[in-house]
């Protein structure tokens, strides 16, 4: 698992709300045609405003 920002353990220990948008790459074309189905991608946003904070990748 890859991340970069925030996570949101860590938004939370930083009393800071955040939205999370998650791709499972099974729906991904790219990735089921080079087969790799397996994980996802994720963006975290802070929700109050949409600023990106983090992402995360497994």
């Amino acid at each position: 698992m890859a991340t970069v920002g925030l996570t949101p353990i860590r938004a939370t220990e930083e009393g800071i709300a955040l939205e999370t948008h998650r791709l499972e790459l099974a729906k991904v074309e790219r990735a089921f045609i080079d087969g790799e189905e397996e994980g996802f991608a994720a963006l975290y946003t802070r929700k109050s405003s949409a600023e990106i904070v983090g992402t995360a990748q497994n």
